[in-house]
């Protein structure tokens, strides 16, 4: 694998979820416990609210996450259009 390759948030975010055996989908407050409560619930809800959480879909009262696109925004760093407080 090549460099540019194994820097690739997507393979960084791969990894991760094989590393930890993260789910697919998870619910907020199931997605603050996989990280250890290194973001805030308050914080993801918000943006889940503002629309600007990567990974992000509403079901009916409930917000889902895509967690591999959720994990890739967190490794890729880039998370300027969407920075979290």
């Amino acid at each position: 694998m090549t460099l540019a390759r194994e820097q690739d948030p997507a393979v960084i975010s791969a990894r991760m979820m094989l590393d930890k055996d993260w789910p697919t989908v998870s619910s907020i407050p199931k997605l603050v416990a996989l990280l250890d409560g290194a973001i805030s619930e308050s914080s993801l809800y918000k943006r889940a609210k503002e629309g600007t959480l990567p990974g992000c879909r509403r079901v009916g009262h409930r917000f889902l996450i895509h967690v591999p696109t959720f994990i890739g925004w967190i490794q890729s760093g880039t998370g300027d259009d969407h920075p979290l407080p």
